[in-house]
């Protein structure tokens, strides 16, 4: 019998966690409140952290024969068979009808659309991509800049400057990120034959394109202490600490080295953390 442990890692935890937390963001941003906060911003919450890991687990099914192929994917259930493809299918099944079940109870039709966007692009087009295109890593950012924005207009309802403005963002903080992952594992993506920036362009072309998205990176934050998204003093922190991370990206303009890729990996998530701070602030200020 598979354990319940098994079915969980089945969902890529680190990728349900991460793109939650964003979502969180998204709800504190719009200045949920009392019960809108609770019922709306809870509910919003539960479903799209089913919705997310379904699209992980959907991920892994399609995914398994590239998986057989990298060290730290090799030994995953559905590569050495410790849970078969039909009971992962209805995992999947039952964890995207309850997270829309409860984002259609809790939130607004928006909302569910846009959660709904982000697990067809997920599972389906940026799966076809990473098998064809360095592109991959660009298609891949819709979806994880996506919960965000569901935070967000989970409370308002709407897609205004702020929700676009938060959807950039993420955007443009995924890529640095997952190109410096592309970086530090590129003999892993090499020997699974997989065309990704760093095995497509070089090392030095990929530390250009990180530089580009980091310093548009910067300027999307300063558009949202603009658009007053964050109050003044918890933006300027992020800022800081945005443009903090893009002078260690551009330290990598003389040698791109593994070493260098792992520190900007290791501050990305940190910024995560720093963004959920100012947010918090943000909301307790305003």
């Amino acid at each position: 019998m598979v354990s319940a442990r098994t079915y969980y890692r089945l969902t890529k935890p680190g990728i349900v966690y991460g793109n939650v937390f964003h979502a969180a963001v998204g709800v504190l941003l719009a200045h949920a409140s009392g019960l809108t906060l609770l019922w709306s911003g809870g509910g919003l919450i539960l479903g799209i952290t089913a919705v997310i890991a379904s699209a992980c687990v959907a991920n892994n099914i399609m995914d398994r024969r590239i998986d057989s192929k990298m060290a730290r994917t090799k030994k995953r259930a559905m590569v050495i068979g410790q849970i078969e493809t039909p009971s992962a299918v209805l995992f999947a099944l039952v964890l995207l009808t309850v997270g829309v079940t409860v984002l259609v109870r809790t939130t607004n039709f928006l909302t569910v659309i846009l959660c709904l966007v982000a697990y067809i692009w997920y599972v389906w087009i940026y799966g076809w991509a990473k098998r064809t295109t360095w592109w991959s890593t660009v298609i891949g950012t819709v979806p994880g800049a996506i919960p965000i924005m569901a935070g967000y207009t989970a409370v308002t309802n709407h897609l205004d400057a702020s929700a676009w403005l938060l959807f950039a963002m993420l955007v443009l903080w995924q890529l640095p990120h997952f190109f410096a992952i592309a970086l530090y594992r590129e003999k892993e993506y090499r020997a699974a034959k997989l065309p990704i920036i760093s095995v497509s362009l070089g090392r030095h072309q990929t530390w250009r394109q990180m530089a580009v998205y980091g310093t548009l990176y910067v300027l999307s934050l300063v558009g949202l202490v603009i658009a007053q998204t964050f109050a003044l003093i918890p933006g300027l922190i992020i800022l800081a600490a945005g443009a903090y991370w893009l002078v260690i990206i551009f330290r990598g303009r003389t040698h791109v080295s593994d070493t260098w890729a792992r520190h900007v990996f290791r501050l990305s998530l940190l910024l995560t953390i720093v963004l959920f701070v100012a947010s918090s602030i943000t909301v307790v200020i305003s």
